[in-house]
C-alpha cells in the first residue's frame, strides 16, 4: 500500500494532512503579504523621488552612423592638433596618452599600460606664413574646391583657427570630404 491510498483510508490522517497544509498556506501567504507590502513600500519612496525626472520611453540605438563616427574621430584629432598648438604658444611640451592592451610573451596574460600617442602637427610654416592642412586617414582635406589650406597671418592665430575648423567638422561641414577619402581608402583594400 502506498502512501496516498493509506491517507485517503484513514479519516483522521486526511484530516492531519488538512491542516498542515492549510497552516503551511496561511503561513506563506502571510509572509507574502508582508514582503509585498514592503515591496509596495519601496516602490512607492521611489517612484515619489523620481516624479522630479521628465520619464520618457527610449531605445538606444544598435549603430552609429559612420559619418558620425569618422566626423568624432577627426574632432578628436583636431582637440588634440588645439592642444598642441596651446602647448607650443606657452613653451610646454603635449604628449597625449592612451591605454593599449598587450599581452605578456613569458607569461601569456594581458595587462593594460599606458603608452604615447605620436602627434604630428597639421600645419607647417612658409614664407611667415603659417598654413593649416587638415588629414584625414594620412590624405589632406579640401577645405574649400580646389583649396586645402588655410592661411595664417602669425602662429597667434593658430588656435582659433584651428578652432573654427574643428566646429566646422563637428557641424557636419566637412561630412563630403570626409565620405571621399573613406571611399577612397576602402578602395585600396578591394582585391
Amino acid at each position: 500500500m502506498n502512501l496516498l491510498s493509506s491517507i485517503y483510508t484513514k479519516p483522521n490522517t486526511c484530516i492531519f494532512f488538512l491542516l498542515v497544509f492549510s497552516i503551511l498556506e496561511v503561513g506563506i501567504y502571510s509572509v507574502w503579504v508582508q514582503d509585498t507590502e514592503s515591496i509596495n513600500t519601496k516602490w512607492s519612496y521611489q517612484m515619489s523621488s523620481l516624479s522630479s525626472l521628465k520619464l520618457v520611453s527610449a531605445t538606444k540605438p544598435q549603430s552609429v552612423a559612420p559619418i558620425i563616427t569618422r566626423r568624432s574621430n577627426l574632432s578628436s584629432q583636431l582637440a588634440h592638433q588645439i592642444e598642441l598648438a596651446r602647448a607650443l604658444s606657452e613653451n610646454r611640451q603635449y604628449i597625449p596618452t592612451r591605454m593599449k592592451t598587450i599581452k605578456d610573451k613569458a607569461s601569456g596574460e594581458r595587462r593594460t599600460v599606458e603608452t604615447n600617442i605620436r602627434l604630428k602637427p597639421m600645419w607647417f610654416t612658409l614664407d611667415n606664413k603659417v598654413y593649416i592642412q587638415i588629414k584625414y586617414s594620412n590624405r589632406v582635406i579640401e577645405l574649400a574646391k580646389g583649396k586645402n589650406s588655410a592661411e595664417i597671418a602669425s602662429p597667434t592665430e593658430l588656435i582659433n583657427a584651428l578652432g573654427v575648423i574643428k566646429q566646422a567638422v563637428d557641424g557636419g561641414l566637412l561630412d563630403s570630404q570626409i565620405e571621399q577619402i573613406s571611399k577612397s581608402v576602402r578602395a585600396r583594400f578591394v582585391k
